[in-house]
């Protein structure tokens, strides 16, 4: 029997059943993708489907992830606040996407088959957050140098930072940004600041659950803004290997990304004075000095274990 295959057809089968999490499910004709072409043409009729499931799964994806957290933005030469429900954010969210994120998901389709991954590396930063979305595991493709060297915008910066799951120090992907303080924008200050003070706070119960199990709080780890956050430490090696490091956890390189941002590094009338606000609520610098004391008072007690 002669079998007509419409690659749109398989793509939006496809899609559908990742959307709703079902991406087992046996897909049609699947004994016969390795004869199928590489590449396909891409017919206008679908681009405009196409479009239009973008916009909706990306808008989505902001809300799901951001949810009521605000961000910091410059409006003129003021600072203010907005997030997903203000028009504002969406004026600032406008982005580019190209039909190659159709061609990874056909690569996608076909890489069983062909024993051919797809091409993760080369979209666009909005490509790459909707692919994201579909395949959950990318994330790794895209977070870190691949979103820095493709310069994304940073609605989608913060969005891979949010949504990533961080349990060592060397996980932590805004610390490479850290480097070079000047060129982030405001938006992206503000968060890490944000992140690095429910990381410190993260850090510090963990070490206090090890040094003082009996006394130590619990419960506070299961809030959202910790949740991100999973570093356990469950040996003297983990304490060790901390203990042993310079700046394990870029407290560092924050303090002098923070004190450039509030000086000579300013980028409008008051945005240092909102910066200041978050350092003072966050306690994030603080949190990472209490964090040295409790290395050091843990090293202390591991002489006295006598455990090296």
């Amino acid at each position: 029997m002669k079998v007509t295959i419409v690659p749109e057809e398989l793509i939006w089968r496809f899609v559908g059943a990742t959307v709703r999490n079902e991406a087992d499910a046996k897909m049609p004709y699947d004994t016969v993708y390795d004869k199928l072409p590489a590449e396909i043409p891409v017919a206008e009729e679908f681009v405009s489907q196409w479009r239009c499931f973008v916009q909706g799964t990306v808008a989505r994806a902001f809300v799901d992830v951001f949810g009521l957290r605000s961000f910091l933005i410059l409006d003129g030469d003021t600072t203010k606040r907005i997030g997903t429900w203000a028009p504002a954010f969406w004026q600032e969210t406008r982005l580019k996407f190209s039909n190659k994120a159709v061609a990874r998901i056909w690569e996608q389709i076909l890489s069983e088959a062909t024993n051919k991954p797809p091409k993760q590396a080369d979209v666009l930063p909005g490509d790459a957050l909707l692919l994201t979305t579909l395949f959950p595991n990318w994330w790794n493709t895209y977070i870190g140098t691949w979103l820095e060297g493709k310069k994304a915008p940073w609605p989608v910066v913060a969005w891979f930072f949010l949504r990533g799951k961080y349990n060592e120090e060397s996980s932590l992907p805004w610390l490479s940004l850290l480097e070079k303080p000047g060129e982030l924008e405001l938006p992206l200050r503000g968060l890490i600041l944000e992140l690095s003070g429910d990381l410190a706070e993260a850090i510090e119960e963990g070490l206090q659950q090890w040094i003082d199990p009996e006394n130590a709080m619990n419960g506070s780890t299961s809030t959202e803004g910790l949740a991100q956050f999973r570093f356990q430490i469950h040996s003297a090696i983990d304490v060790m290997r901390l203990a042993g490091q310079k700046d394990p956890f870029g407290a560092i390189a924050l303090r002098q990304a923070f004190d450039f941002w509030t000086d000579e590094g300013t980028l409008g009338y008051d945005d240092a004075k909102f910066l200041r606000g978050l350092v003072a609520r966050t306690k994030v610098f603080s949190r990472f000095g209490q964090i040295q004391k409790q290395l050091f008072e843990v090293q202390q007690l591991l002489e006295e274990r006598q455990i090296q």
